[in-house]
């Protein structure tokens, strides 16, 4: 019963919380905040509304959970360390900004979460270590991105260095962008192969 009114106490804040962004015209952040209680809460919800009753937590499940949070903040804080080295303005829309952050984030959160829920406990091991090649390659690919796309200051000291390597960031850029399509389209093969592997 505790943890049922405690989850609604959640809910309410964040539909209170929601409201107030909402009526401040910051959608984005709004949005990130629902879009993050659906994936942190998304076990507890559909219990509740299938079943009306809480989902048993054990062990593992907290486990699966504390690892995915500490995935998701360690993610924060490099980016906003990023953030704060490259001494950037947030380009004029700080809520657009922070509320991309938020869903990146959790994002990860999902991501991580489904991985050691789903995958570490059902793929075979050679799978398994494919499977976090292709994690690898899209974090590296992202975290490349972000670097060259919103933090050149880090890169290059002044305009005029950065014009003389304007071929080598847009080629960067690129295979940045590729490492990342085929990163996650290698995840999801084996991520849907580790879901059909646990439905049977």
């Amino acid at each position: 019963m505790r943890n049922k009114i405690m989850l609604m106490i959640i809910l309410i804040i964040a539909f209170i919380v929601s409201t107030i962004l909402i009526v401040a015209e910051m959608y984005y952040i709004a949005a990130a905040i629902i879009v993050g209680l659906l994936v942190v809460g998304h076990r507890e919800i559909w219990s509740l509304l299938k079943y009306r009753k809480l989902p048993p937590i054990d062990e593992r499940v907290k486990g699966n959970t504390s690892k995915a949070m500490r995935n998701s903040f360690i993610f924060l804080v490099i980016f906003l360390a990023l953030l704060l080295l490259s001494g950037s303005s947030m380009h004029g829309m700080p809520e657009l900004f922070i509320g991309g952050i938020l869903i990146l984030a959790e994002a990860v959160y999902l991501i991580t979460y489904l991985y050691y829920e789903y995958m570490e406990t059902r793929l075979d091991k050679r799978s398994l270590k494919i499977l976090k090649i292709f994690l690898l390659l899209s974090a590296i690919s992202v975290f490349i991105f972000l670097l060259n796309a919103y933090f050149p200051q880090l890169i290059y000291h002044d305009f005029e260095t950065a014009k003389k390597f304007m071929i080598l960031d847009i080629t960067i850029l690129c295979v940045s962008a590729l490492g990342f399509v085929v990163g996650i389209i290698g995840s999801l093969v084996l991520f849907i192969k580790g879901l059909l592997v646990r439905a049977s």
